[in-house]
C-alpha cells in the first residue's frame, strides 16, 4: 500500500420506514460512502491529516442527495 495514506467505504440501506409522527411510509435509500485519509507520520508534514470524503443517498422514487468535503486536522503540540 501507500505509506500515510488508508481508504475505506461504507454501505447502507434502510427500507419499509416510516415517518414516527405521520406513520406515512417514507422512500427506501441506498446510501454509499467514500473516505480516503493522509497522515504522515514523520517529516515536515508530521501532525497533518488531511480527510476527502464522498457520500451519495440514493432514495428510491425521489431526488438523490450528495456530499463531497474535504477536511483538513492539524495537531499542534503543547
Amino acid at each position: 500500500g501507500l505509506p500515510s495514506v488508508s481508504a475505506f467505504i461504507n454501505f447502507a440501506w434502510g427500507n419499509n420506514a416510516e415517518d414516527p409522527n405521520t406513520d406515512e411510509n417514507l422512500a427506501d435509500a441506498t446510501e454509499y460512502d467514500f473516505t480516503i485519509d493522509f497522515r504522515p507520520k514523520s517529516g515536515g508534514l508530521n501532525g497533518l491529516w488531511l480527510r476527502a470524503r464522498y457520500a451519495n443517498v440514493d432514495f428510491e422514487g425521489g431526488e438523490d442527495t450528495q456530499d463531497a468535503r474535504i477536511i483538513l486536522n492539524y495537531e499542534l503540540p503543547f
